[in-house]
């Protein structure tokens, strides 16, 4: 008749066989492998058992919780991480010698590798900022209003037919749109605990830059930045740049800003129709602009960048954001992918 597996015993039971073990062969005197086979045990759990009691008597005999205890398994020490949420709540990344102006997760990143060597992803990171009870604060949205006819048309009759037109006529789309970038759009979110809204102090000047830039879906990227509000001055000159830059017509899809829409900037491109030619997006629809979500993913870089102390050194900034995506094609593209587009030209 076989003997059970004492691993199959219950933690309590498993004590119980414990000291009965030890009790006969300290009290009875019994060789532990006659214990073990009398037990269903190893004789090497037998022996354990005799030497644990012989060092720490009856506590010796205590059976252990199972599994492991709370806390452990982690990387991060409980003291450690009382420390870490003690820095977040109480100051910003660059104090610490981050640059980086809030406390995104890649910034917690950086700080637990500066404080205690510790290199963790940043889904790591993200797991102990959970833990911690600490979110992200996220941007209010705004919905805009838009006629449900000029969007169909857009879609069903207008691109398609300027698709149809650039292949015929060996001419490219471009997508154009501008925007102003502040010096506040670096901040975007900060992990901190609930409740507790997180402090950032700005510089004392104004900054801010504004952008206007066009994408293909091929992945090309041409921008321009320049300081103040777009003037249909301004904008003749970016379409200048633009036609400068390829050799085939651009057909270029905008909305209806003013400067787009002023005499000077209809005038010029009736001059040069052979090159240009404008094509207008629905209004209130800038979910149908690829560019609108460049304006987006230069802004959220922005937010893993350190504050800059004036304007030159925010414009170099920017630029160094937008040279970076003018070499990624494919990141270009996914611009086109997040749109509501459906381009027959997109690879």
């Amino acid at each position: 008749m076989d003997l059970p597996d004492a691993r199959s015993f219950s933690p309590e039971t498993l004590e119980v066989l414990r000291r009965l073990a030890v009790r006969a062969v300290v009290d009875l005197g019994l060789r532990q492998k006659e214990v073990a086979a009398i037990f269903g045990v190893s004789e090497n759990a037998v022996g354990t058992w005799c030497r644990a009691y012989r060092d720490q008597g009856e506590d010796g005999l205590d059976v252990r919780p199972q599994g492991r205890p709370e806390g452990t398994g982690r990387v991060l020490t409980p003291i450690e991480e009382k420390a870490l949420q003690a820095i977040i709540q109480a100051g910003t990344p660059d104090m610490y010698g981050i640059p980086i102006p809030t406390w995104t997760r890649r910034a917690v990143q950086a700080l637990i590798v500066k404080r205690y060597g510790i290199d963790l992803s940043e889904q790591g990171v993200g797991n102990y900022l959970h833990r911690w009870k600490m979110t992200p604060q996220k941007p209010s949205r705004h919905a805009r209003e838009q006629d449900p006819e000029e969007v169909r048309e857009f879609e069903e009759e207008t691109l398609p037919e300027v698709e149809q037109r650039a292949d015929r006529e060996d001419g490219e789309l471009h997508f154009a749109d501008e925007a102003g970038i502040k010096v506040q759009d670096q901040i975007g979110t900060s992990h901190a605990p609930i409740g507790h809204t997180p402090v950032l102090e700005f510089p004392k000047t104004r900054i801010q830059q504004s952008l206007i830039a066009s994408v293909t879906p091929d992945g090309e990227l041409t921008y321009d930045l320049f300081p103040g509000t777009l003037t249909a001055n301004k904008f003749i000159e970016y379409l200048e740049q633009l036609i400068a830059s390829t050799d085939k017509k651009v057909f270029l899809v905008i909305d209806r800003h003013p400067a787009h829409t002023a005499r000077a900037a209809q005038e010029w491109v009736d001059d040069h129709n052979d090159e240009i030619e404008f094509v207008w997006l629905p209004r209130y629809s800038p979910e149908y602009n690829p560019e609108e979500f460049l304006n987006n993913d230069v802004k959220a870089s922005l937010k893993n960048q350190p504050l800059p102390e004036d304007t030159p050194a925010f414009v170099e900034t920017i630029r160094n954001i937008l040279n970076e995506i003018a070499t990624l094609p494919e990141r270009i593209k996914g611009y086109f992918h997040e749109s509501k587009l459906d381009l027959a030209t997109m690879s």
